[in-house]
């Protein structure tokens, strides 16, 4: 198969330039090159190659949670009065930098857990119905540690008769 311009060789892309299909030109005009850089692995990503590659990618994907749990930390422990466990109670955590708040409550045996907290410095306002609140100056949270931190609260000894 002959492919042939009747342009000049300058005015004429490479695209357009005389192909053979046994690689000869004819009539002196320039031969269109198609040059296929093998590089190292033959310019053939072998079926193996590409499944190995794939693998890499996916157990790099499935460690990124594993690396967040590393940069984070916790904070737990119990709510409880001179009776027991308080449940229900409301526990507050706001990291001391960056103003950022968490929350949660205690369950039916009192127990509470914060995760997935940045390291830093973190204050705790805890507090619950019928009980005088406090608050924790400093809780300091580290990298993949859980720190902590059992509460006591004072019942409260407002009177809510005659309201």
């Amino acid at each position: 198969l002959y492919v042939f311009t009747q342009l000049p060789a300058q005015v004429v892309p490479p695209a357009f330039n005389t192909v053979k299909a046994d690689g000869g030109a004819r009539f002196g005009v320039k031969r269109a090159q198609l040059q296929i850089d093998s590089g190292p692995f033959g310019g053939i990503m072998t079926r193996g190659l590409k499944l190995g590659l794939l693998i890499l990618i996916l157990l790099l994907l499935a460690s990124i949670p594993l690396a967040m749990q590393l940069e984070t930390g916790s904070i737990d422990g119990v709510v409880m009065n001179e009776l027991g466990p308080i449940t229900k109670a409301s526990v507050e955590a706001r990291n001391v930098m960056s103003g950022a708040v968490f929350r949660t409550e205690s369950d039916a045996v009192g127990h509470y857990k914060l995760e997935n907290l940045r390291a830093g410095r973190y204050s705790l306002w805890v507090g619950a119905l019928g009980h005088d609140s406090t608050w924790i100056r400093q809780v300091i949270v580290e990298r993949g540690q859980t720190t902590h931190r059992d509460i006591h609260l004072g019942r409260s000894h407002a009177s809510t008769s005659g309201l």
